[in-house]
């Protein structure tokens, strides 16, 4: 399932889309919710029983007709509530299956909203009993009706996605074999391998996950999100020098995108010979992208000043595109943990990343820190990258103190340990735009 993630607790899995928050709430309890929060699924693992008795709530029965009478019983329990579709067999699902619907009773001012075809206020339910030997899961979906019924086929995705059973639970399958499941469905292709128990290999390197295995001991239900985290951190703090033998699925996780002066580049060269897969030799020029204010975008390995040539994609035969999807893809990751701090004055608004970082003036390329920034600073607004460690966002509708930052750029530039630009880029819900010189004039007075 593209574009999905996948969900664990002790006792079942399934996946969701990667946009939707996952709340452990117990070892065998999750909640899942969609980026507007107004649509919640709640899954909760129970063990079977084989009899239902008089008054019992706490387990599921075995019988078919137990459990159609227990699920009955268990939606009625929800206040408020009346059923819109009674208990019925999913037809096709691989597990026993009951479903039903139902929607919040609803206060007179309610129904007379309803009548007037505003029903934006009622909220919906659907529930599921899924059984299969001797674990069962209870499932309940609830939201705005409007919101329920749009996200209906998510609802069946994450359904159908559920696995049960003995060797799913997180405590009874191999701790590695999970994390290279998970990990390889986070960074993709198969990068990712099992050496030993605590021990796997991405890219050709070792890596060690102790760490993992720890925290997974205390809290398995958030080992999605730890391996996760996990290699954030390790696709692009790991630099390594490459191996002439070693390729494309070597290096895509480690590349990032750099942006790089006009004039530097001729100090730029190759740091080894390279030749193409026949020993001939091949152009070894650093790739570098035209872009706007006079800076170019290339491409590196981790954080180090190895460049990538064109005679690297030569030989890996993998395309430009292909190379930028990837570094954007791996300082995306880089970026999703950070936050970037500010203020208001009576004339501007500015952000900047508090911690120096070589990527900050790269991450200006990502719509994830532009889009970010929009609620706090407008559509349009300005960015700078003086140093190749500072990334500074800002807004004003001052002239004067307009002027007064664009100075404030310059004298950074001027002082910086790896100068980039003393220019401002424009950001637009179109793009980033470069934007032309300043007249000569003094500064305006400090504000």
């Amino acid at each position: 399932m593209k574009g999905w993630k996948t969900v664990l607790s002790e006792s079942f899995t399934t996946k969701v889309p990667h946009d939707y928050t996952v709340i452990a709430l117990d070892k065998d309890i999750v909640e899942v919710q969609d980026p507007s929060g107004l649509f919640v699924m709640h899954m909760e693992h129970r063990t079977v029983k084989a009899k239902l008795e008089p008054g019992d709530t706490i387990h599921v029965p075995a019988e078919q007709i137990e459990a159609y009478h227990f699920m009955r019983a268990w939606v009625r329990s929800f206040p408020n509530l009346r059923l819109t579709d009674d208990v019925r067999q999913v037809v096709g699902s691989k597990y026993q299956t009951l479903s039903s619907m139902g929607v919040e009773k609803q206060h007179w001012l309610a129904r007379l909203k309803k009548m007037s075809g505003d029903n934006k206020s009622q909220r919906g339910y659907r529930f599921w009993l899924i059984r299969h030997e001797e674990s069962a899961l209870l499932v309940w979906a609830f939201g705005p009706t409007p919101t329920l019924d749009f996200t209906r086929v998510i609802q069946d995705g994450i359904l159908n996605a559920v696995q049960l059973g003995k060797q799913v639970g997180l405590k009874s399958r191999p701790f590695i074999e999970t994390v290279v499941e998970l990990a390889n469905e986070y960074v993709g292709n198969d990068a990712v391998a099992a050496v030993d128990e605590q021990t796997v290999t991405i890219g050709g390197v070792k890596i060690h996950v102790n760490q993992l295995h720890d925290t997974w001991q205390g809290h398995p239900e958030n080992l999605a999100e730890d391996v996760r985290d996990f290699f954030d951190d390790l696709l692009v703090e790991y630099t390594g020098e490459l191996d002439a033998d070693e390729g494309w699925p070597q290096v895509r996780t480690r590349v990032l995108p750099a942006l790089i002066p006009q004039a530097m580049l001729p100090s730029l060269t190759p740091n080894r010979p390279i030749t193409d897969t026949n020993g001939a030799g091949a152009p070894s020029s650093i790739i570098a992208e035209p872009w706007v204010n006079d800076l170019l975008i290339g491409y590196q390995i981790g954080r180090s000043e190895r460049y990538i040539t064109t005679a690297d994609l030569l030989n890996w035969d993998v395309s430009l595109e292909a190379l930028h999807e990837h570094a954007l893809a791996n300082l995306g990751r880089s970026t999703r943990k950070l936050s970037m701090s500010g203020g208001h004055s009576d004339k501007y608004t500015l952000f900047s990343f508090p911690a120096d970082d070589v990527m900050n003036s790269s991450r200006m390329l990502l719509s994830l820190v532009q889009n970010n920034l929009r609620p706090h600073l407008g559509n349009t607004y300005y960015m700078a990258v003086p140093d190749r460690h500072v990334l500074l966002a800002f807004t004003s509708s001052d002239p004067a103190t307009l002027s007064w930052l664009r100075h404030q750029v310059e004298i950074r530039y001027t002082n910086a340990a790896e100068p980039l630009s003393d220019r401002l880029f424009m950001i637009t819900p179109d793009g980033v735009v470069g934007e032309a010189r300043r007249p000569e004039q003094p500064p305006a007075a400090e504000v």
